[in-house]
């Protein structure tokens, strides 16, 4: 009896914790937060969003290849020497990045791209930073904030 009692005090202890560790992920851009349909993910403690909802907030291109399951992320005013275009592919730790009038570079990732609920999901960090903005994390209050610089 008092093993059962031990043990429904232990459950019942946890439960509210793992309900408080749901919260959602807030994404900040220039001080605006901003909403996805789809919440973003933690893996590998690295944040994932779909791809379509960051690059439509950092005003980027989006083309997916469903054949070879690439996702190409492309900045149309990318000057001499900026980032022009970043393809990942699903469940690959490794993005090829293009350089307007430059050469062609692999960056290796902490946490590959992923499919999830029918969306592509990509690391937040890495986008963000490649095309230039600075990115921040708040622990306390689980937001991502990004300040772009163009």
């Amino acid at each position: 009896m008092k093993k059962r009692l031990i043990l429904l005090l232990s459950v019942l202890l946890l439960v509210p914790s793992i309900v408080f560790a749901a919260k959602d992920i807030v994404i900040e851009i220039n001080g605006k937060a901003i909403k996805s349909e789809q919440p973003a993910i933690i893996d590998n403690g690295r944040t994932l969003v779909p791809i379509r909802f960051i690059s439509k907030a950092l005003n980027y291109e989006v083309e997916w290849d469903d054949d070879d399951r690439e996702v190409e992320i492309e900045n149309d005013d990318a000057k001499k020497g900026e980032v022009e275009k970043v393809t990942l592919k699903i469940g690959e730790k490794r993005a090829k990045i293009e350089i307007e009038d430059g050469e062609d570079r692999y960056i290796d990732l902490e946490v590959a791209p992923a499919i999830r609920n029918d969306r592509t999901y990509v690391p937040l960090r890495f986008v963000s930073e490649t095309f230039g903005h600075n990115v921040d994390w708040n622990n306390d209050t689980r937001t991502v904030i990004i300040n772009t610089v163009k």
